[in-house]
């Protein structure tokens, strides 16, 4: 069977992951088994064990997700595949893909960038529940300057105390760019100007 040989280790990945889906097609358990031994396989990139992932996921939604799950957290795939499985895992399941995204977004030993994306799309799922992973970053003096602004501006847009208490810290950072420091100082300002919530009654 031509899909079959298609699925040989000297074949390209691409390849063996479309011969996978081919015989899926045809049987279903043999198909899903072998895009979740594609999707497993550290010997391929991780672009292609996570396209295997997604496809496993539209024929087998809990093997898939599972899979991707994996792929999002094991440190064999790449960081900008690792940051796929995690995203195409939100998309899928919402507030349940945050475990994975909060992992990437505090890994030091990730690319700076790639954990900022992680962080980006946690604050769009979990909003309020993000502030204790904003404070982190904010904090961090490994990520670059208006990265860090960035964290504790949104912070405080979603708690005006404790992003206060993290501006302040920002504010007497001398590592900070003049112009980072300067823009603390501006949300400083706004956030006393602002005049404080009453209490419920």
């Amino acid at each position: 069977m031509i899909f079959a040989r298609l699925l040989h280790a000297s074949r390209p990945a691409p390849a063996r992951v479309w011969a996978a889906e081919k015989i899926l097609a045809a049987d279903r358990t043999r198909g899903t088994a072998l895009l979740d031994h594609l999707g497993r396989d550290t010997h391929l990139p991780g672009k292609t064990r996570t396209w295997a992932a997604e496809k496993l996921r539209a024929h087998d939604e809990s093997g898939g997700i599972g899979l991707l799950r994996l792929l999002a957290l094991a440190p064999a795939p790449d960081q900008t595949h690792r940051l796929q499985a995690a995203t195409v895992l939100l998309e899928t399941t919402g507030p349940d893909a945050a475990d994975p995204l909060e992992t990437l977004a505090r890994d030091p030993r990730l690319d700076p960038a790639h954990r900022v994306r992680a962080a980006h799309a946690y604050v769009r799922v979990l909003g309020s529940g993000a502030v204790e992973l904003l404070g982190a970053l904010a904090l961090d003096t490994t990520l670059v300057g208006y990265d860090r602004v960035w964290a504790a501006g949104t912070l405080a847009a979603l708690d005006a105390e404790k992003g206060s208490t993290v501006l302040e810290a920002l504010s007497q950072d001398g590592a900070l760019h003049e112009d980072d420091r300067r823009w603390v100082n501006d949300s400083l300002a706004r956030l006393d100007a602002e005049p404080a919530t009453p209490p419920a009654l």
